[in-house]
């Protein structure tokens, strides 16, 4: 009967949050009365579903339940108490309920009305059944799986992105039914920008349902056309984040629910409260879909209960960075407003200086060699900028275009100021007063120049202004 019991409560895995599945059979005389499970979103538990279904016939009967009956006040009263009113003679529980509002209370209290308690037959499945509930308990912190995907040779995605996807169908259906029988889903502003999922449950491609969906943001940078903004009065949407500002209050208006955190000595949101935070809001259970990077962390903070690894045959290979790691690394020096301000008024300056100097260097042997209609342009200036627009196209065709748009302009407006002055005596100076106002930018922001880890930092900056307008006018690259 204890085995029909876990049966039924398989049947409602996964529905039944904040409360676990329980399933409960009564029977008298080898024979069955009634069966449950406890109800969607937890209530009325099972038993006290199958003690109405019983009714008079539940007295001298048996009741066979996967975990101990609450001991807390109900509508009904208490499931202890009903059992009690029924006259159920003899009971078997898998295992106690480890809320401390019940834990071991009902036992005490059916025993001590004569009620013969048995407990313990087959406990582990109800611990692999409702793990959530029991680590959730202990730690007052969610449930936490992960969902991963790794390539053969043990990667988790394309630099470029160009590929969401490394598993196959199968697991990616298998992935919608974690989400199915998870509380809420948990990612970051980073995954919804570069793959902007809608995170909805499908099964065999049909739509089920929508579930809370769980935001880290730190510095809000969520887009407002995002899909998973659609529609947002059918969702639960939560975002922590560090920026009260007109745009939380946009997403407020909206209809999310934004919880505002304070960053640790590290500068980065604290992961340990915000799942502290997200238990106090009566979820659970959470299925994290995220980059590696914030799966690192969850590693770090020992936040993770369950990976499911699905390792495909496909081969990603080296790639070069993309320009998405690039500019995220990028802006991780570049957070301060004054400092950002600074760097739209130098970068373009620098450049425009970088490209005089260039252009002053003696080119008579290139010009010489041609003599088309831009021949005046055919100088070092050009070859350098080809070379670099060659690198952008590695990184990004779409931002190497912007970058073509841009070069256009600093060359001439390089060949105007050529011909009205000593282009390199103005350059330089511009060249100095303008990596004078970098460096006072980044003596605000506390941090040294990226450049400083890595040479190639000098041309992803202006790559970076680039990226900000395209963001801007929702323009992916």
């Amino acid at each position: 009967m204890i085995n029909l019991a876990h049966n039924i409560a398989k049947k409602k895995f996964g529905q039944t949050f904040p409360n676990p599945t329980v399933g409960c059979v009564i029977a008298k005389n080898s024979k069955i009365i009634s069966k449950a499970v406890t109800n969607q979103s937890g209530r009325p538990h099972a038993e006290e579903i199958a003690l109405v279904k019983a009714g008079s016939k539940a007295r001298g009967s048996t009741m066979f339940v996967t975990l101990e009956p609450c001991f807390h006040s109900s509508k009904n009263g208490s499931c202890a108490d009903q059992i009690l009113r029924s006259g159920i003679k003899e009971i078997f529980i898998s295992a106690p309920d480890p809320d401390t509002r019940t834990y071991n209370k009902s036992i005490k209290k059916l025993r001590k009305n004569n009620i013969i308690v048995n407990v313990g037959l087959q406990k582990e499945k109800t611990y692999n059944l409702n793990k959530f509930f029991f680590k959730s308990l202990k730690k007052k912190q969610p449930f936490t799986k992960v969902k991963l995907a790794i390539s053969a040779d043990e990667k988790i995605a394309w630099h470029n992105y160009k590929s969401k996807w490394i598993s196959n169908s199968q697991s990616r259906e298998f992935g919608h039914k974690l989400r199915s029988l998870s509380q809420a889903i948990l990612t970051t502003s980073k995954t919804i920008i570069k793959d902007d999922p809608k995170f909805t449950i499908r099964i065999k491609n049909k739509f089920i349902k929508h579930i809370p969906i769980i935001i880290i943001d730190k510095d809000l940078k969520i887009p407002m056309k995002s899909k998973l903004l659609n529609d947002i009065y059918k969702k639960r949407i939560i975002i922590f984040t560090t920026k009260k500002n007109k745009k939380s209050h946009n997403l407020i208006k909206l209809g999310c629910e934004i919880i505002f955190c304070k960053l640790n000595k590290d500068k980065k949101l604290n992961l340990k409260y915000i799942f502290n935070k997200i238990y106090s809001l009566r979820i659970s259970d959470i299925l994290v879909e995220a980059g590696g990077i914030f799966f690192t962390d969850l590693l770090k903070n020992k936040l993770v209960d369950e990976i499911h690894l699905f390792k495909s045959t496909i081969i990603i290979g080296d790639n070069m960075k993309s320009i998405h790691s690039w500019f995220e690394d990028y802006g991780e020096s570049h957070q301060n407003p004054i400092n950002k301000a600074i760097h739209w008024i130098c970068i373009p300056l620098i450049v425009f200086s970088l490209i005089g100097l260039i252009w002053s260097i003696p080119h008579n042997y290139l010009s010489d060699n041609y003599s088309g209609i831009f021949s005046e342009y055919f100088n070092w200036s050009s070859i350098f900028i080809f070379v670099v627009i060659c690198y952008y196209i590695l990184l990004s065709y779409k931002i190497a275009l912007g970058m073509i748009i841009f070069s256009l302009i600093v060359l001439y407006g390089t060949q105007l100021l050529s011909q009205v002055t000593e282009l390199w005596k103005v350059s330089l100076i511009i060249f100095i007063v303008a990596w004078i106002g970098q460096f006072i930018g980044h003596k605000i922001e506390g941090k040294k120049p990226s450049f400083f880890q890595d040479i190639q930092f000098l041309l992803i900056g202006p790559a970076w202004l680039i990226g900000f307008i395209y963001r801007r006018f929702n323009i992916r690259y």
